[in-house]
């Protein structure tokens, strides 16, 4: 986001071609500050970070942060210990017998 000589509610944001604009710095005063908000996120938006502000009269800060991006599965399977997939009712196993599910 680039605020020289503009004010806040005129600053340009350079395009982003990794996050193919969904990402915008969100400049609007809240409790916290400003941040960058991703639209829409992905699996390989997982990554480094980084903000890095020039002031007019003070040394450049720089900030790095980490993105986890955790997905979860499409689908779950249940297979016994034979390889055979299992849908909602297993058994009857005798007391005592050794149960083995592989997810």
């Amino acid at each position: 986001v680039d605020l020289r000589n503009r004010r806040r509610d005129n600053a340009v944001h350079s395009p982003n071609t990794v996050l193919q604009n969904r990402a915008r710095f969100d400049l609007r005063r809240r409790p916290g500050g400003s941040g960058l908000r991703i639209g829409n996120v992905w699996s390989n938006d997982d990554g480094f970070y980084r903000c890095r502000v020039d002031f007019k009269a003070s040394p450049t800060k720089n900030s790095r942060i980490h993105l986890t991006v955790i997905v979860p599965p499409d689908s779950v399977r249940i297979v016994d210990e034979t390889g055979e997939e299992k849908s909602s009712t297993i058994g009857p196993y005798i007391l005592g017998q050794t149960l083995s599910l592989k997810c």
